[in-house]
């Protein structure tokens, strides 16, 4: 902190003590906050009349939600928290973002700027929410200001949410309290997306069992990315055994180009478009991944069979040792919603590793 503070001077510092308060990180601190927020919330409730509604709403506020794959989370979330209170689902608030933030990751600027996070919202974000049967709808809010008519009068989540103290999910509470699997719907492919995805297989004479290979080629992280290489020896390695590889390419990534993976089919459309994905990662016989966003997609649906290999990568910035303790996750475990073919694999993605996991998985040891 001393060292931000020398780096970025006092603005930095005021800026950062401002967020800490509208959306605190520190865990000990937020307890407080929320705690008497929630003290507020009992005294003031009783005074207001909500609106008899059998959905809740659930606030996607662009100020601290991540424009990313991880809007899934948010998804499973707001089923859960909508079927607990006897909900028949939920509709998604998308608060806007109204100006940048002074200071953020600059490494993460270089790759994801104001407009690739435009682009990222309408083409990742705005789809995903489509996977989600329990949504029943999507308001997008022209003002930050307008949010408040939905905190007045309908049931919110986060509940303690409002204009001035923002919320997100709280991931903590999330990883804790899905702690077996079948406790949500989740995300599912849409049957559309399923009739695409089988043409596309049948027009391409594909008649053995299917593994896909999502890659990660990003320029943020890198240390997370795909072991190329092991992946390419590998998609050969299906392919005279008896499988037929579909690779993933990362859509901001490198292009992977199909002579690199001579065996095979890359499938660029399923990278570019949410439900084609969702669908082929329902369909097929396995999916593979390394850590990354879509990863996130497989986890939050029970239908899709995976493994994820490198789930701890050396030198990673997001991905730690920090970051499992924080969700209070014991490493070189499985999730605990996760069902009998998803797989979290702490090993490094190389060929060997691959294979031995893929032998694994076909012969149910």
């Amino acid at each position: 902190m001393i060292k931000k503070i020398k780096d970025k001077g006092l603005r930095w510092l005021l800026w950062r003590l401002k967020s800490e308060i509208r959306n605190p990180t520190n865990l000990y601190f937020k307890i407080i906050v929320d705690n008497m927020l929630r003290l507020r919330m009992s005294v003031t409730r009783p005074l207001k009349r909500k609106e008899r509604d059998d959905l809740l709403y659930a606030i996607f506020d662009m100020e601290c939600a991540p424009i990313t794959f991880n809007i899934a989370e948010f998804l499973v979330d707001a089923e859960y928290e909508s079927r607990n209170i006897n909900k028949n689902g939920f509709v998604v608030v998308v608060v806007p973002l109204e100006k940048e933030p002074l200071y953020e990751n600059e490494e993460y600027l270089s790759v994801v700027d104001s407009a690739s996070k435009s682009w990222r919202f309408q083409n990742i974000v705005l789809p995903i929410i489509s996977l989600s049967s329990s949504c029943k709808g999507i308001h997008i809010l022209p003002r930050r200001k307008d949010v408040e008519l939905y905190v007045r009068n309908f049931d919110i989540y986060p509940d303690i949410y409002n204009s001035k103290n923002i919320r997100y999910i709280d991931i903590r509470e999330f990883y804790r309290k899905f702690d077996r699997p079948n406790m949500f719907e989740g995300l599912r492919a849409t049957k559309q997306g399923l009739r695409y995805v089988d043409k596309w297989i049948k027009a391409n004479n594909i008649n053995k069992p299917i593994v896909t290979i999502t890659i990660r080629n990003y320029g943020y992280d890198k240390v997370r990315n795909s072991n190329l290489d092991a992946w390419s020896r590998f998609s050969t390695y299906l392919d005279g055994s008896g499988y037929c590889p579909v690779i993933i390419p990362d859509i901001d990534g490198d292009d992977v180009d199909q002579t690199y993976f001579t065996d095979g089919y890359i499938y660029k459309e399923a990278a570019w478009n949410m439900m084609l994905r969702m669908a082929l990662y329902e369909r097929v016989y396995l999916n593979f991944f390394v850590t990354g966003g879509p990863l996130t997609l497989a986890f939050m649906n029970p239908k899709t069979s995976y493994i994820a290999m490198n789930a701890l990568p050396e030198g990673s910035e997001i991905t730690t040792k920090e970051a499992y303790k924080k969700i209070r996750y014991d490493i070189g475990t499985n999730y605990k919603f996760a069902t009998k073919n998803q797989k979290l694999v702490y090993d490094t993605d190389s060929y060997d590793n691959i294979v031995s996991e893929f032998e694994c998985y076909v012969n149910k040891c």
